[in-house]
């Protein structure tokens, strides 16, 4: 009887702790993350270069060197880690929003950072790496 309850515990515990886990990663995808992906959301494959991975800002929620960003004709790509994927959808920010931002292109590699919307508030933050690599990619 002993040994039942035991395993009946632990079993117990490891689908507690995973429900809450599920929970809480969909929560923080509705209220950030999720308002992103409507409108920036990409399904398809993506064709570009990987710069490596980047750390961002949505609203509260950190993703620290969780981020890998590509770079592509169509725009800059952001994919989530593996372990966040089941509820963070890749986004693309096209070239063309890019290059309407105040200083496009350049005033992302000149600063380091890429903030995508106000609303909720998203902010990529790339490394010293990532912009050499940023500017190797397009002669700036």
């Amino acid at each position: 009887m002993d040994d039942f309850l035991i395993i009946v515990f632990v079993i117990g515990s490891f689908l507690f702790s995973f429900v809450i886990a599920f929970v809480v990663l969909k929560v923080m995808a509705k209220f950030g993350w999720g308002k992103l992906a409507a409108i920036y959301g990409y399904d398809r494959e993506f064709e570009g270069e990987k710069m490596g991975m980047v750390s961002m800002v949505v609203n509260t929620a950190q993703y620290s060197n969780a981020i890998s960003l590509y770079l592509g004709a169509e725009g800059i790509y952001l994919k989530p880690f593996f372990l966040f994927r089941a509820s963070h959808k890749p986004l693309m920010i096209p070239a063309k929003q890019i290059a309407e931002m105040p200083g496009g292109l350049e005033e992302i590699i000149r600063t380091g950072v890429i903030v995508i919307s106000e609303k909720p508030r998203a902010v990529v933050n790339l490394s010293p790496k990532i912009i050499y690599k940023l500017k190797q990619a397009t002669g700036k």
